[in-house]
């Protein structure tokens, strides 16, 4: 019986192959779209860098404005240093990161390095498979050591065990004390290939109120409680009310988030520019292309089986008169959604696949390693199948009410 099915459905496939076929890439591109609005959303909060997501305040733009005069920079360490006074925060950090390149055999090797405080791995997962993090005692004493990804380790190193051995960082010398494991970086303000103390940094200025360079510095925040992320808000912008500023009669405004805030909503500084236009405009423009995918592929299969159901009127109402039942129909219609779902998921798994491949290379999705995990996949496939079965059991209720001798008619 189940051959008798499945000769039936290959056949009424290959008869309407390239509609199938069109409708097949249709629902692909609509998976892949859902595929991307469901990265967008889990992407950060997954990442395994992030000790404390959920509780996780970025403090890392500052806009010291008035009228026409505007600086949009980072912030002030001693700005800074003042917020980590409040008793909503359990760990904070200060950090600073820049673009470095070095000469290794003749080839030019670039990285991200990253200025940091010794309190780093309170707030991050940083997996030291070799030697270790500096130490407190370090950080103050500023003493040039560096701590370096597997990835920048084989580009400078090649296979030698680097603990112990320098590196230059704008001509100084920096002691090798640790190597840790290559991280999904998937915010810009954390990338990094090389983490240093932040007392080593080029910017003499740093303990200072004023200056154009002391403004270079961002922070991360993990409150005690989720619901300390407001107060502790409304506690930076006091702090920046009060806090006198470089060049004077200019007022800091400041605007933390969190990793939720930068993707769900809109965020604007005062004059109105979106601070995270790219994210925003993504994951609304993503939502609203599903839909629109989504919806047309939805109407389209079910137009088309509906088409191929009416048509095959003659078989039907021939298995009817030969004793077949509804639910004999009803299990070739099965049959057939499953076929059709198969065939659909798999292209779909291609066709994600490749548009993760492409998205990944994109300077807007720099940080973010988008990729088909298992929760995705148990996504798409619901998806699909859902899409499958609702088309043809649709189309097939059109049919429903027809007897035998109307199926049989002209015959």
């Amino acid at each position: 019986m189940f051959l008798n099915y499945l000769n039936f459905t290959l056949k009424n496939m290959k008869r309407n192959a390239s509609s199938s076929l069109i409708l097949l890439v249709g629902l692909a591109i609509a998976v892949s779209t859902l595929a991307l609005i469901y990265s967008i959303l889990t992407v950060d909060k997954g990442n395994e860098l992030y000790k404390y997501p959920d509780r996780m305040v970025i403090n890392d733009r500052s806009h010291r404005w008035k009228k026409n005069n505007n600086w949009w920079t980072s912030l002030n360490y001693k700005y800074l240093k003042q917020v980590e006074a409040s008793d909503l925060i359990q760990y904070a950090t200060i950090f600073q990161s820049s673009s470095h390149e070095r000469w290794v055999n003749k080839e030019n090797v670039k990285s991200r390095i990253m200025y940091t405080d010794h309190r780093f791995r309170d707030l991050f997962n940083i997996d030291i498979v070799k030697g270790r993090f500096y130490t407190e005692e370090e950080f103050l004493a500023a003493r040039r050591v560096i701590l370096l990804s597997e990835e920048m380790v084989e580009k400078v190193f090649g296979d030698a065990d680097p603990i112990g051995k320098s590196v230059k960082i704008y001509q100084n010398d920096h002691e090798v004390i640790g190597v840790f494991k290559n991280v999904q970086q998937t915010h810009d303000r954390f990338s990094f290939d090389e983490l240093l103390p932040l007392s080593t940094d080029e910017h003499a200025d740093r303990e200072t109120d004023v200056g154009q360079s002391s403004y270079n510095y961002r922070q991360a925040i993990v409150v005690k409680n989720v619901s300390d992320i407001r107060p502790l808000k409304q506690v930076m912008q006091e702090i920046a009310d009060n806090f006198e500023v470089h060049p004077e009669d200019l007022k800091l405004q400041v605007y933390p988030y969190t990793l939720y805030e930068d993707t769900f909503t809109r965020r604007a500084r005062l004059d109105g520019e979106t601070l995270n236009r790219d994210n925003y405009n993504i994951l609304v423009s993503s939502i609203l292309l599903f839909i629109i995918i989504s919806s047309i592929c939805l109407i389209n299969i079910i137009n088309l089986k509906s088409t191929i159901y009416l048509n095959r009127y003659l078989e039907f109402g021939i298995r009817y008169s030969f004793g077949a039942k509804a639910t004999d129909l009803l299990t070739q219609v099965l049959l057939e959604a499953t076929l059709f779902g198969l065939m659909a998921l798999t292209i779909s798994l291609g066709l994600t696949s490749a548009f993760f491949t492409i998205i990944n290379q994109l300077a807007v999705f720099k940080n973010k390693l988008f990729g088909i995990n298992l929760n995705l996949f148990l996504l798409i496939s619901a998806f699909v199948f859902l899409v499958s079965y609702a088309a043809h059991l649709v189309a097939l209720l059109q049919i429903k009410n027809l007897k035998p001798v109307v199926l049989l008619k002209g015959v």
